[in-house]
């Protein structure tokens, strides 16, 4: 669960509080108003008052503080962003370093 506050400014995710920029705390209450669909580029910039590469930075910082709750701030190329609820069935652990196996081979067939 995400609890904005916006007068401090801090952003509570799942029980742990992130202070951070109040325009980080404008982005995630814009997205999160949103539920789950696109925000135009427009839109944050205005509300945020600042550049593109402004709101890329703010992005960033949002994805840093969100992303180990597992929400998920997506980009659409060339529309906006959007925040969204990351289901940990979605995740999978492989380790690449793990000793596997040999496969059994099939007996051939005799002739």
């Amino acid at each position: 669960m995400i609890r904005i506050q916006s007068s401090r400014p801090f952003i509570e995710v799942d029980g742990t509080k992130h202070f951070c920029e109040r325009r980080i705390v404008l982005l995630a209450e814009a997205l999160l108003a949103s539920r789950g669909k696109i925000v135009a580029h427009e839109k944050l910039l205005r509300a945020l008052g600042c550049t593109k590469g402004g709101l890329r930075l703010y992005v960033t910082k949002l994805r840093g503080i969100v992303g180990p709750h597992a929400y998920l701030v997506e980009s659409d190329p060339g529309l906006g962003y959007r925040m969204i609820k990351v289901s940990a069935a979605e995740y999978e652990v492989i380790d690449l370093c793990a000793p596997t196996s040999p496969k059994p081979l099939s007996p051939r067939p005799s002739s």
